[in-house]
């Protein structure tokens, strides 16, 4: 059931990531969660950060 959505696209656009709802004023995107977390963690890293904790809820592709 994704009333959800359709009642809060009604207000405001709405961008679901990594996911698919063909319903007026939403927009998908797919997130390349791999790189991203490659680069947040590259940037981490060269700011000093050496003790970094991945944790997740879910399983995803990249997960």
């Amino acid at each position: 059931d994704n009333s959800h959505i359709e009642n809060a696209a009604r207000r405001v656009p709405v961008i679901i990531i990594n996911g698919m709802v063909e319903l007026p004023n939403t927009y998908c995107v797919c997130c390349d969660e791999k790189s991203a977390v490659s680069d947040n963690v590259s940037l981490l890293h060269q700011k000093g950060c050496r003790r970094i904790l991945y944790l997740y809820d879910a399983l995803t592709y990249s997960g």
